[in-house]
């Protein structure tokens, strides 16, 4: 899997623009019509732009060119999704606690009353 330029995943799915049941004609259409559109010699004026996309549509057609390649890409993305599900859980419980109404009394205290600057937050942690 692949990121775009805002770094949002991006599957070879949808580089090919192919749904994950589609078939190995369908793959092979597609990619056929996509490599022509996007490759080098046909696009001379954004060379930079069309070698990128055309090496990445050829990259996408390489992993879902056969149904058991598809089978192996997609385990591969569910791996990785659960992979970004276990990162993600305790990220939003750290924000969570950094928001939480205790913090921000804490930081408010310690702008106005320095000696009550060292307040226990909410996580267990002496805010100063």
């Amino acid at each position: 899997m692949r990121s775009d330029k805002q770094n949002k995943p991006v599957s070879y799915y949808d580089v090919l623009h192919v749904t994950p049941d589609a078939t190995d004609d369908e793959v092979k259409k597609k990619y056929h019509m996509l490599a022509k559109i996007f490759h080098p010699d046909r696009n001379p004026k954004d060379r930079r732009m069309a070698e990128h996309r055309f090496r990445l549509i050829n990259e996408a057609y390489a992993s879902l060119k056969t149904r058991e390649k598809r089978l192996a890409y997609n385990r591969l993305l569910n791996m990785q999704q659960e992979a970004l599900k276990q990162t993600a859980l305790p990220a939003a419980e750290n924000d969570n606690r950094k928001n939480s109404p205790q913090n921000w009394l804490a930081g408010f205290a310690g702008i106005f009353w320095p000696a009550m600057g060292r307040v226990k937050s909410a996580g267990g942690k002496t805010n100063v």
